[in-house]
């Protein structure tokens, strides 16, 4: 009796944990299995990130052009430098969570990179890197931890163009797929394109 007592106290340590963990980063409650993620920023090494140029723009196409919206949770990724006055778009379209970057949320450099000098003549910015590798690898653990089952990743400075009047998600879902996109646009040079193409005919 004693063990079994410490094992279930065992559990409700995690799972207070958990749920701790969870508020301490995002705001408000999971309402959804599915998530629309954005990563937003206020400045922006390389454009414009105000209110009406990026973030709340490509929230208002969404809510303009996506009519199941209010079935997903929209996710707003930041560094603590966002608010909803920031990106309003979708507030009375959907449930709206401001998540927090940080180490424990994926965002960074891994912990082997930690002490490595960034280098001055490099392409790409230091955040830009992290955004890279939180999309790639560390974001999709954390989704899980949250709940979610399905994300649909939208870049602050993307928009959604055409009408869809059904449910993505449920598609994915019904279809059992893993992966799915509307459309293909090459704009990544050094044949990253003809890789990708590669690597999805040698898995399948």
């Amino acid at each position: 009796v004693f063990l079994l007592l410490i094992y279930n106290l065992k559990l409700l340590f995690l799972l207070i944990r958990r749920c701790s963990g969870e508020l301490t980063y995002c705001s408000g409650v999971r309402r959804s299995r599915d998530a629309i993620v954005w990563l937003g920023q206020r400045k922006h090494s390389s454009y414009d990130a105000t209110h009406k140029n990026t973030l709340n723009a490509s929230m208002t196409s969404v809510a303009q052009m996506y009519s199941m919206v209010h079935e997903a949770d929209v996710l707003l990724w930041h560094e603590n430098d966002l608010s909803q006055a920031d990106a309003d778009a979708l507030v009375k379209k959907t449930n709206i969570r401001f998540c927090v970057l940080s180490k424990a949320t994926g965002w960074g450099r891994p912990s082997s990179q930690i002490h490595v000098e960034a280098s001055r003549k490099g392409r790409w910015s230091e955040g830009y890197l992290s955004m890279i590798r939180w999309y790639a690898i560390t974001c999709w653990q954390i989704l899980v931890n949250l709940g979610y089952e399905y994300a649909m990743r939208f870049d602050d400075d993307s928009f959604l163009l055409s009408r869809i009047d059904y449910n993505l998600f449920t598609i994915l879902r019904k279809t059992g797929a893993k992966y799915g996109f509307r459309s293909v646009a090459r704009e990544c040079d050094r044949n990253f394109g003809f890789f990708v193409d590669k690597y999805i005919s040698q898995s399948q």
